[in-house]
């Protein structure tokens, strides 16, 4: 068997995450609306639905664009919202609010650094209140109490589904001035980025964090030893370097020596390098108990994961990509631009675009080989991907295996027909509505 040596690659990754359906396809409102203003717009969040939009404006800005706003309100922070874009966090002034659809809106918290304590899963949403911690399921309206101990609580962040959560608690008097502070957020990205990924702290008072249940309060794990999470579950590293699903059976043995490369809860699967069994280390699939050997080494040597089904690496012998699909524990020769279901939209070597039907195993070229093959450039939307080549932007819809022409990269692209635009030369506002079906 050849064995070829990879490096990853995590450029284009989250772009073939499983997509969402979104609630309630729609056509806008007001589909003569304009929304925001007349200069370069950078966009940070999105409704799937179209229904609102956070950018940023060149003055660094933020703004919150909306059906019921469409010239955008000022924000403060952006805090995040549910899968479906129902409901969205923002903070405007010390208020930290809950924007339901529709546009009425909640006060949570106040606080300018309570945005560490207010947190969505794709449902649910968690925050603090004096001396009481909640996760209210935003779709049925049901709250919950979480017992556990919240009076200096700095850090509440719902992982995956929202059946656990890392929480921050400050514990004790460290430099012996008669009060305990719980430590303070160190922003690590500008408030022009989707809030992603861990924040800092720091703090001279001693604190603690663990990953919790949130429906019992109980106490799994330091966070120190969360590895990943998808879903309703979360992977963690043992002391004995050995891979666990919380709760559950080993996923990988501690004779690996495992770095984490991809996960899929739902198939009990991880992808990983064991690093303790060779240099560079053989990339394997855990399964349930059993192992699959895909045949290719990684020099990886820090956990780099998504929650994705598609995994691409780079072959550093071979010069080419080797995309591994953790839900049937295969390889594709070349890299998904975009899933839905069992289709998969890959770019040939020749410059042809294909969609394959994985399980029929069919494949349909929706564009010719060119002489300019398309750029890396994807983003997908519901069942269809957008792809560029120079100026030329093609709309491929996975669910009808047919393609559109586009004026230029979408912003919003709801499965109501509509697309929501820029300019199509340089990204200005304001952003229009076009149909495009």
């Amino acid at each position: 068997m050849r064995i070829a040596l990879v490096l990853l690659v995590a450029c284009a990754l989250p772009t073939v995450a499983a997509p969402v359906r979104v609630s309630s396809p729609r056509a806008p409102s007001n589909a003569r609306a304009l929304w925001g203003s007349a200069r370069p717009l950078t966009r940070v969040a999105i409704d799937p639905a179209g229904r609102w939009v956070v950018y940023c404006e060149p003055n660094r800005r933020l703004r919150l664009a909306s059906d019921e706003v469409p010239e955008g309100r000022p924000i403060d922070e952006f805090l995040g919202a549910t899968a479906s874009g129902d409901f969205v966090g923002i903070r405007v002034g010390d208020a930290l609010i809950l924007r339901h659809h529709g546009g009425r809106e909640e006060v949570l918290a106040r606080g300018e650094d309570a945005g560490a304590t207010v947190s969505f899963s794709d449902s649910e949403v968690m925050y603090v209140e004096p001396g009481r911690l909640f996760v209210r399921n935003l779709d049925t309206g049901e709250t919950r109490r979480v017992p556990w101990p919240v009076r200096r609580v700095f850090q509440a962040r719902l992982l995956g589904a929202g059946t656990f959560a890392i929480l921050g608690n400050a514990l004790y008097d460290g430099d012996g001035d008669g009060e305990i502070r719980p430590p303070r957020r160190i922003r690590t990205q500008s408030r022009c980025e989707a809030q992603a990924g861990d924040e800092l702290w720091y703090g001279r008072d001693g604190w603690s964090r663990s990953v919790v249940r949130t429906a019992t309060g109980g106490s799994v794990a330091p966070a120190s030893a969360l590895v990943a999470w998808d879903g309703s579950q979360v992977l963690l590293r043992r002391e004995d370097d050995a891979l666990e699903w919380a709760g559950e059976q080993e996923a990988v043995p501690p004779a690996c020596g495992g770095v984490v490369l991809g996960v899929s809860a739902p198939h009990q699967t991880v992808l990983v390098a064991c690093r303790a069994e060779a240099s560079p280390a053989p990339v394997v699939i855990f399964r349930g108990g059993a192992r699959i050997d895909l045949g290719i080494r990684s020099r990886a040597q820090h956990d780099d994961w998504w929650p994705a089904r598609f995994r691409t690496l780079s072959s550093s012998e071979a010069n080419e990509d080797v995309t591994v699909d953790l839900h049937r524990g295969s390889l594709l020769p070349e890299q998904p631009l975009g899933h839905f279901g069992e289709r998969v939209l890959v770019r040939r070597r020749d410059g042809r675009l294909q969609i394959r039907d994985l399980e029929r195993e069919t494949q349909v070229d929706v564009a010719g080989p060119t002489a300019d093959s398309w750029s890396r450039y994807h983003q997908q939307f519901d069942q269809s991907v957008v792809v560029r080549r120079g100026s030329e932007v093609l709309l491929v819809d996975l669910e009808r295996r047919e393609t559109r022409r586009l004026p230029s990269v979408p912003w919003a692209l709801p499965p109501n027909g509509w697309g929501l635009f820029a300019h199509p030369y340089g990204g200005a506002g304001p952003l229009h509505w076009q149909r495009v079906r």
